[in-house]
């Protein structure tokens, strides 16, 4: 095939592609290289959703669900179980329920008794917390639950603000969980 003089490269890939549908006896199309990538990222990432959904319905996920609950109910004893899987449910990610907890982006009750983990198991079905370090009394359950509420005294106005308060809640949250895990080994 011959190149018309002055046919800008578009004109002649569209002559080429229209003569070689005719001798195919198939319609000629538009679509582009760019066309097909994007396609088959489509396809892909259809085929990606499917496995995921395939792999949250089937009778381990229910397994899987209560082993990342156990991990996150370690870290955060006084949250309530059924409020830790609804989140996995949804998220199925261990520290994003965390991060959506401490955050405050998800609403519970906090347990008023902290149920002893397996891997933190003692005579007794709940757990005192105490800050023998820092030569301080054990904390009282009101103690604790006060230390606990992490709520800003105002909403940032900027959001360098909010952030800052963001971190300082999470600092202390993760504070409080780090005095629950060592006295869960003091008792081991």
């Amino acid at each position: 095939m011959q190149r018309i003089d002055g046919a800008s490269d578009e004109e002649f890939s569209a002559h080429v592609c229209q003569t070689m549908a005719t001798g195919l006896n198939i319609n000629a199309t538009t679509f582009t290289c760019a066309d097909k990538v994007e396609f088959v990222k489509r396809v892909l990432f259809q085929q990606q959703n499917q496995l995921v959904a395939r792999h949250t319905t089937s009778s381990n996920s229910g397994l899987l669900i209560s082993v990342m609950a156990q991990q996150v109910k370690e870290v955060l004893p006084y949250v309530p179980m059924d409020v830790i899987r609804r989140d996995l449910l949804s998220t199925n990610s261990v520290s994003l329920t965390i991060s959506n907890i401490l955050e405050g982006s998800i609403g519970y009750v906090p347990e008023t008794t902290v149920v002893a983990s397996p891997s933190c198991a003692s005579s007794s079905s709940s757990i005192s917390f105490s800050n023998e370090d820092r030569n301080e009394e054990p904390l009282t359950d009101d103690q604790y639950y006060t230390a606990l509420n992490t709520a800003a005294s105002s909403f940032g106005k900027t959001a360098q603000e909010r952030t800052m308060s963001y971190q300082e809640r999470k600092r202390r949250l993760i504070e409080m969980s780090q005095i629950g895990r060592a006295s869960c080994r003091e008792r081991v």
